[in-house]
């Protein structure tokens, strides 16, 4: 208020907490945790080193495409903060293994399990969509369609992670 010099909020404390989603908040924060404790126990490098021999002697981009594309498809059936928590300690651990930054490596599969656009589970919006077109388009289509797309944000996430990536994210020296 200016002439009281004092401040006035547009919401109280009380009807902020009210207000508020707090089961969002606590799937949020409960994702986080279970990524924290996945690299707490060495489960992060248990199913790394299980991928890594199940691999091979790949070439390194070739991994790098494979890991993205595994966290896009595993975003297509599990929320996708689930993925993220899992998978992104597995990714450093690959990623560092295969002489690859690991921050880009991880940072171009986050941005592939946000990509969820084939089934209903993978985001709300898709639910919405597919439930208001119905007669329009058929689930089939967003599995077609929602594939294809997977490839090309796959392709330009690696491409801009190749060209971008270290220049941003300098990898550190040992």
């Amino acid at each position: 208020d200016k002439y009281s010099g004092t401040f006035q909020f547009a919401m109280s404390w009380k009807s902020c907490v009210n207000s508020v989603d707090w089961g969002i908040i606590i799937f949020m924060a409960g994702a986080i945790l279970f990524g924290e404790n996945l690299v707490a126990g060495g489960v992060d490098k248990w199913l790394g080193n299980i991928l890594i021999h199940a691999i091979g002697d790949m070439p390194p981009l070739l991994v790098w495409f494979v890991i993205m594309l595994i966290g896009a498809m595993l975003s297509q059936v599990i929320v996708n903060l689930a993925v993220v928590g899992l998978f992104i300690p597995v990714t450093a651990t690959l990623a560092a293994h295969y002489g690859l930054n690991p921050v880009v490596v991880c940072l171009t599969v986050g941005m592939l399990c946000n990509v969820g656009i084939m089934f209903s589970v993978s985001s709300v919006p898709i639910a919405a969509a597919m439930l208001g077109s119905e007669g329009y388009s058929s689930p089939r289509d967003y599995i077609v369609y929602g594939f294809s797309v997977l490839i090309v944000c796959s392709m330009i996430a690696l491409f801009c992670g190749i060209l971008l990536g270290n220049t941003i994210f300098p990898m550190p020296s040992v």
